[in-house]
């Protein structure tokens, strides 16, 4: 489906795209896809929330990579109401950035429908209203059968 120029970031992609055992875990509670991502995957994260893994913009598949480390799985890793729950938004800014270049660079149509989502769930996340705006228009007339 999607190849990467980095390993690290094929690593992230086959784990969150294996299946349909993946894809009902993106967004509901799993307490073991996101025990998990983060045995595999906070350190990566942490090296993204660094700003060490900014060269994975380059490509599309790894930009898409990048964007899954800094979206979603913060919302696995840190999904509590602890003193950790901030960190679940902590890299959403992050995220958007790399989504904003993305999308500039016409990364989402080089992309598969589905991996397409989490190019524009950084504006949907966001707080920012025309953040909130051009997700709706990013969104807008996409198939519904993407997630069957």
């Amino acid at each position: 489906m999607l190849r990467c120029k980095d390993p690290r970031a094929q690593e992230v992609l086959d784990f969150w795209f294996r299946g349909a055992e993946a894809r009902e875990a993106w967004f509901q509670k799993d307490p073991a896809f996101d025990a998990e991502i983060r045995a595999r995957f906070l350190g990566l994260y942490e090296r993204a929330a660094a700003g060490a893994l900014a060269h994975w913009q380059e490509l599309a598949p790894d930009c898409l990579a990048l964007i899954v480390l800094l979206d979603q799985f913060p919302r696995n890793l840190f999904r509590t109401s602890g003193p950790e729950a901030a960190r679940a938004f902590a890299t959403d800014a992050l995220a958007l950035t790399a989504a904003r270049r993305a999308i500039d660079a016409g990364y989402d149509c080089e992309l598969p429908e589905v991996a397409r989502t989490f190019l524009y769930l950084p504006f949907e996340h966001s707080e920012n209203l025309a953040d909130q705006e051009r997700s709706l228009q990013l969104f807008a007339g996409r198939p519904n059968e993407i997630w069957a």
